[in-house]
């Protein structure tokens, strides 16, 4: 299989998903940890709340903009967005989606599952982001490259 043969192929809600299962996978047949039951319920719903807020800041951001948020046609972009959400991560929905993998770790207690989140962002680096933002730096030219410089891919 070629190198590029997942770019920008696979939604990242999929990959989500994807990861999620491994990570269910591993919790079942690895052994977990203790976490005391306040703090284990405390994290999962700090980083489910976490995630949802970059997430839904971000759509929020580019319907604000008018420009499209399919992640698999970022060529298509009409309006570059580097306000609100976007001054903290060039990748606010991405970040939302690996804190719910975090959650996933969180509630199952198992620190195998730390896999997931790990993977989810390696994942998306090489196949979703990477060409995201070289059709970005197509599309937009030196302002993007001027956001690259300010503003970090994930933190």
């Amino acid at each position: 299989m070629p190198v590029n043969a997942l770019e920008l192929k696979i939604p990242p809600g999929l990959v989500l998903l994807a990861f999620l299962g491994g990570m269910w996978g591993l919790a079942e047949f690895t052994p977990g940890f203790h976490l005391p039951d306040a703090f284990r319920r405390a994290a999962t719903l700090a980083c489910l709340l976490g995630g949802a807020g970059f997430a839904f800041a971000a759509v929020f951001s580019f319907q604000r903009k008018g420009t499209t948020v399919n992640p698999l046609e970022p060529e298509k972009a009409s309006n570059l967005v580097t306000s609100g959400v976007f001054n903290i991560t060039r990748n606010p929905m991405y970040l939302g989606l690996a804190l719910f993998l975090l959650a996933a770790v969180f509630k199952f207690s198992n620190a195998y599952t730390l896999a997931g989140p790990i993977g989810f962002v390696l994942y998306m680096n090489a196949w979703q982001i990477d060409p995201e933002e070289h059709a970005l730096e197509e599309r937009f030219g030196q302002d993007y490259l001027d956001y690259k410089e300010r503003v970090r891919r994930w933190l």
